[in-house]
């Protein structure tokens, strides 16, 4: 078999081309002319001086390009003139492997045969003549730009050197510190640069039993060792040190995560440092646990049962968050002196303006300030060497609000929760399953949006729930609610304003958000009495319609309030589950919210315990009490059991409330319409210092995802 001639090929009978039978090799035009001029160059070199032998950097690129062009198009005939013992065509080709990756890291330079590495002596010349040339034409360029800032009467001036430039700007004092080594081209084994002794590399290779001894060093032109391969060491953490340190360095362009800042840092120094110097010994951790286990949390907050006990161990930044926001307040008191008890007291309520969904500008105010009395206050209660990088940047967290909003925005706590559910993926214990990873993650993520916005059609409850089971989620189909054809529009203003203003007339067959849809329902029963009659006057009152009848007693007209509820075992408002306890201690079941006191004036916070959470069909008089024609019937209440008020809150500062540990007696406030919960609470219990036993009430900043 032949091949094909290339027009753009021509026999090349250089000194390295003529080594074969043949006497020439095909190459490409353009190659077979720079071969014949290194050939003229070397033997002109050789008349001046035959002693010298150049050692020229070699063109990478183009001498990868000569050997792509030899593999590539070279074919020798084969036919059957060729004996056995004659030579193979493949041997007549001196092949070179490409640069290993890591080599092109080195810069390395790999010369594919002694006599190429002669020829490239002129470039080290060329390249110091091009450098000149630059410099020139920067002096030039800047003497311009001094011109033109005279003739517009500025007084500033540029110096008219590349070093004094350098100085001006700071770039001298970037580089400084960086390290340059010579660099071994075969091995990579690295020498100091200014105070190397060897010229040839003395590497002893694992498993081998003999030295690398490739040269370190080339002549130049002017016989002048030049190592053929140096690497640039510059720290990284140096430099960010240099970048951080400068006057004029802009914080501002810096994001800080106040996951790493606030709980994976100052949270954890602290508490380092109180065990280190016995603030806190033993048995006051053990104290600390057995209280921290009487304690209820809401769901979504973390509880510690062990870590406490075991002096904080393998602490996750989700665990530091209910430290420092529930467990801290209660715990510290009386095991850590009034002074530093305060001081974190401060640290305490920052974390709680800045763990809010949403915060206003002077909620930023206040964090800032508690911050810096926080740090104001270390520098007077603990050693110098508790200052940190990360405490100063407490400081600038009010910067990083106001240009990216909430914390909820930007910190880290998504992305970790998100590499936890990437690593829950089964890959069989394979690697290189990226694609893999992302179309889980997607079909996980999105299920739930796409069954919501596809299935509205479906009115068959066997397949929603075929479909319930495959996506994981809820899917809320208005076709099968009770009342189809009653409009629902939440709008979530008018839902955030009906927890904020008691004032606000609310009902409680308001709209919901989406994700308390579709209400988990139990069958309908009957409740006590006592609990029957607050519905009773809850609706007169709501209403305004004393005519309204009891179901319990004998019906004087048609207008009347049924006795029959569904109760609800659970309710999701913007990411916030709330529980009914049915009488017992239960996560979830412990609220706050507002009401106006009896003077009119003023309002005030009351916590108590959602007993049950119910749904209730009324329609009121519509005539009587002229509401909107298109009424919603459905009403979604909580019975919720609220605590006395004590006369005196000794822990008001340390942002805990205390409450009698009894209900006050029944009435119409005990019916709550869902949408006026303010927020959930974290409740302990407290002994006083005379004996008497209150009820610890930790608020917290309710979850809002709309």
């Amino acid at each position: 078999m032949f091949s094909i001639a290339n027009p753009d090929e021509v026999h090349c009978k250089c000194t390295r081309c003529n080594r074969n039978p043949l006497g020439y090799t095909m190459t490409d035009k353009r190659t077979a002319k720079r071969h014949a001029q290194n050939d003229n160059d070397r033997n002109m070199d050789k008349t001046i001086n035959e002693q010298t032998v150049l050692t020229a950097k070699v063109n990478t690129g183009e001498a990868d390009m000569d050997v792509d062009q030899i593999e590539e198009h070279i074919e020798l005939p084969i036919d059957d003139n060729y004996s056995d013992g004659a030579p193979s065509p493949e041997q007549y080709v001196n092949t070179h492997l490409p640069l290993l990756v890591e080599e092109s890291l080195f810069e390395t330079e790999e010369y594919t045969s002694e006599y190429e590495s002669e020829y490239e002596s002129s470039d080290e010349f060329e390249q110091e003549e091009q450098n000149r040339e630059q410099e020139q034409g920067a002096v030039i360029l800047i003497t311009f730009i001094n011109t033109i800032l005279e003739h517009y009467g500025e007084d500033f001036r540029l110096p008219t050197s590349i070093p004094g430039l350098r100085k001006m700007t700071g770039y001298n004092d970037l580089t400084n510190g960086v390290s340059k080594y010579v660099a071994c081209s075969n091995c990579h084994t690295l020498y100091d640069y200014s105070n190397n002794t060897h010229t040839f590399c003395n590497f002893k290779r694992v498993g081998s039993k003999t030295h690398c001894k490739n040269d370190l060093y080339k002549s130049s032109m002017k016989n002048a060792m030049i190592p053929k391969c140096t690497f640039v060491y510059n720290s990284l953490t140096t430099t960010l040190k240099k970048m951080f340190t400068r006057p004029s360095f802009e914080m501002r362009a810096t994001i800080i995560d106040p996951m790493h800042n606030l709980f994976l840092g100052t949270a954890k120094r602290m508490m380092d440092i109180w065990i280190a110097t016995n603030l806190l010994d033993d048995k006051d951790l053990v104290e600390m646990q057995e209280e921290a286990n009487r304690m209820v949390l809401p769901v979504g907050y973390t509880t510690l049962k062990i870590k406490i006990g075991k002096k904080f161990p393998f602490m996750k930044a989700d665990e530091w968050k209910s430290w420092c926001l529930i467990y801290s307040p209660v715990l510290l008191k009386t095991r850590l002196r009034d002074d530093l008890l305060g001081n974190w007291i401060h640290f305490v309520d920052a974390c709680r303006e800045l763990t809010k969904p949403s915060i206003t500008k002077n909620g930023i105010k206040k964090a800032h300030e508690s911050l810096e009395e926080f740090c104001v206050g270390c520098e007077d209660f603990y050693k110098p060497d508790v200052f940190t990088q990360n405490m100063h940047l407490h400081l600038h967290l009010k910067e990083t609000i106001e240009d990216f909003g909430p914390i909820y925005g930007f910190w880290l706590f998504s992305f970790e929760r998100y590499n936890g559910v990437l690593k829950g993926f089964e890959t069989n214990q394979k690697s290189g399953f990226e694609n893999t990873y992302m179309k889980r993650f997607l079909e996980s993520s999105y299920n739930g949006d796409f069954c919501q916005a596809h299935l509205r059609n479906v009115t068959s409850p066997l397949l929603l729930s075929l479909f319930l089971k495959l996506s994981g989620c809820k899917i809320y189909n208005p076709a099968l609610s009770p009342h189809p054809l009653i409009p629902s529009f939440f709008h979530l203003p008018t839902f955030l304003q009906s927890t904020e203003k008691p004032s606000k007339q609310t009902f409680g067959n308001e709209s919901l958000p989406l994700s308390a849809l579709p209400l988990c329902l139990k069958p309908p029963t009957t409740r006590r009495k006592s609990e029957y009659d607050c519905r009773l006057d809850f609706y007169k009152i709501e209403y305004d319609d004393a005519s309204l009848c009891s179901a319990k007693t004998t019906i004087r007209n048609c207008w009347f309030v049924n006795d029959r509820i569904q109760k609800i075992s659970s309710i999701n408002l913007l990411g916030q589950v709330y529980t009914g306890g049915e009488g017992l201690v239960v996560r979830g079941s412990h609220i706050q919210a507002k009401f106006i006191e009896k003077s009119g004036d003023s309002e005030e916070r009351y916590a108590g315990r959602i007993k049950y959470l119910f749904l209730h069909d009324f329609t009121p008089n519509l005539t009587h009490t002229n509401l909107f024609p298109c009424h919603n019937p459905q009403h979604v209440f909580a019975f919720v059991e609220w605590y006395k008020i004590p006369c005196h809150q000794s822990r008001i500062k340390q942002g805990i409330e205390l409450y009698e540990p009894e209900f006050l007696k029944y009435d119409y406030d005990n019916i709550l319409p869902v949408h006026r919960i303010l927020s959930p609470i974290a409740i302990g219990s407290h002994v006083s210092g005379s004996g008497a036993a209150k009820v610890v009430v930790i608020p917290l900043p309710r979850k809002l995802y709309a």
